[in-house]
């Protein structure tokens, strides 16, 4: 069996993809598989490996309403807390909580944001097929499209930590 062809000097490669090419030519070249079949394989599991979690956690988010309690509890915590440089000393370790509510609720926005482009592009989780989201959109959902939302933000939020 013959090592594949590898893609020659001339060929146009970005800038950008040149050492994920090199690499994927030095694994083709050691197993003897096409760069074509690695890029496909590495593209699939890459894909499985990100909604496999995704629709698993959201699951359990829907199951257990954890989704709906993290909002809940991010918008009373936001709203209540004024001083968003308390501190919190946990073994020596000082740990800001404002920036740590802060960085939490703006994955929460983006994923909500995130969540309901896809919702709407779909046609899924309450949003009607090409419908245009905004702020006010997002406030006026009702309370089981909301639900639904805060449980795919919530598979979000863990999926991407």
């Amino acid at each position: 069996m013959e090592p594949p062809q590898q893609p020659s000097q001339s060929t146009n490669i970005p800038r950008r993809l040149q050492p994920y090419t090199s690499a994927f030519q030095r694994i083709s070249a050691r197993t003897g598989t096409p760069i074509p079949s690695l890029v496909v394989s590495f593209a699939i599991l890459h894909e499985v490996t990100a909604l496999v979690p995704l629709v698993g956690v959201y699951w359990g988010a829907r199951t257990f309403g954890i989704g709906e309690r993290m909002t809940k509890y991010f918008s009373e915590t936001t709203s209540s807390s004024s001083n968003k440089e308390d501190k919190v000393e946990d073994a020596g370790n000082v740990m800001n909580v404002g920036m740590f509510q802060e960085t939490l609720a703006r994955w929460t926005k983006e994923g909500e944001t995130r969540v309901a482009r896809v919702g709407s592009r779909y046609g899924i989780l309450g949003f009607e097929k090409g419908q245009k989201i905004g702020e006010e959109d997002l406030k006026a959902l009702g309370q089981n499209i909301s639900r639904e939302v805060a449980n795919a933000t919530f598979a979000y939020i863990v999926v991407k930590v």
